[in-house]
């Protein structure tokens, strides 16, 4: 009996930290940030990915509240555009697909390479365990994939998968675009 009032006063903690968190980072976005969700707004698009690789985080956004937030791994090459730049995360406007295989979101192709969003490996997933407050370059290591926790992966994938509209990501310019050309660069090849 004591074990099970423990357990339900430990789910009832864990229940209100999570929701003081989701509330506390509903409204946690850079100004840069709060500009580019007004520019995907003014677009039509409302429910997004929003990356921010200066933060080295991931944001799920819907009608301009953050309702997720995860640490993330990206392209190991500040900079925005393949071309200029291999290996490195490109910025700009993109659809996300789901593969079926249950383990990829393909985000962006260029010939036969794939940008994907998956789980971090083992190693990647310790960085990502003690990701603090200031991102380092140790999340700069993919070769332009974006590597996330298998937990959060697993709840962005499923939501992409089921999901009866277009998905899309934005990735936050670095240092080749302003915001509005990142806004004006759509990705829809995904072939």
């Amino acid at each position: 009996m004591i074990r099970n009032i423990r357990s339900f006063i430990n789910y009832f903690t864990l229940a209100a930290s999570i929701s003081v968190t989701a509330n506390a980072f509903a409204s946690n976005l850079t100004a840069d940030e709060q500009k580019a969700v007004e520019g995907l707004e003014a677009k039509g698009i409302t429910a997004f990915y929003l990356l921010n690789e200066k933060e080295a985080r991931l944001k799920q956004i819907k009608d301009g509240e953050v309702t997720l937030s995860v640490p993330v791994i990206s392209g190991r090459n500040v900079g925005d555009t393949i071309e200029t730049n291999p290996e490195t995360t490109p910025a700009g406007i993109f659809e996300m697909r789901a593969f079926l295989n249950g383990e990829d979101i393909q985000y962006f192709r260029v010939g036969t390479n794939a940008y994907l969003i998956h789980e971090a490996g083992p190693i990647r997933q310790k960085l990502l365990k003690r990701w603090g407050t200031i991102p380092s370059k140790e999340f700069r290591v993919s070769s332009g994939c974006l590597n996330i926790a298998p937990e959060d992966f697993r709840r962005i994938y499923n939501q992409v998968a089921l999901s009866e509209n277009t998905s899309f990501l934005f990735v936050m310019p670095e240092r080749e675009m302003t915001l509005p050309q990142a806004l004006n660069t759509f990705h829809l090849e995904n072939n």
